[in-house]
This record gives C-alpha cells, sequence and structure tokens, in this order.
C-alpha cells in the first residue's frame, strides 16, 4: 500500500474521508462516555443508552432463536435386552 499525500490531488476525497471518520468516532466516544457519567449521576442519556443497548441485544437474541433450526424431539432407541431407553 502507498502513502496518502496532502499534496497530490487525487488523494484529497481518501484523506477528507478519514478525517471525517476520526471526528465521527471521537464525537461516539465523547456521546458514551457522557452517557456513562450521566448515569452515575441518575441522567436521562445514561438511562436511555442503557434501554436502547437492551432492546439491541433482545432482537439480536430474537433474530438468532428464529434462524436456529429446531431440533428434533428424542427419539426412542432399542437397548440390545429389546426395551427402549433414550438417546
Amino acid at each position: 500500500s502507498r502513502h496518502l499525500s496532502p499534496d497530490r490531488a487525487a488523494d484529497q476525497p481518501q484523506i477528507e474521508s478519514m478525517k471525517a471518520n476520526a471526528v465521527r468516532a471521537l464525537s461516539n466516544y465523547m456521546l458514551y462516555e457522557s452517557g456513562v457519567q450521566d448515569k452515575s449521576r441518575g441522567g436521562k442519556l445514561g438511562s436511555a443508552m442503557d434501554r436502547f443497548h437492551d432492546r439491541n441485544m433482545e432482537d439480536m437474541h430474537d433474530s438468532a432463536a428464529e434462524e436456529r433450526p429446531a431440533r428434533p424431539a428424542a427419539s426412542k432407541q432399542e437397548g440390545p435386552s429389546g426395551e427402549h431407553t433414550p438417546r
């Protein structure tokens, strides 16, 4: 891979995109930290973040359960003396 140079016009769009991504990441981090501190003081932002996280986790688990194939019922297998034994 080659290094980007602010002197090359062709690199400018990629450099600007990387700057925007860095600003967005820092903004998200600061919002998260603010919510964590706010929650410890009983604030609304921290509580809203917790509810958002809980809803997303529930949705993820529901989606995973829908995608998982159903397990067949346990069948009985005949043992050596003819009695039925569960698998």
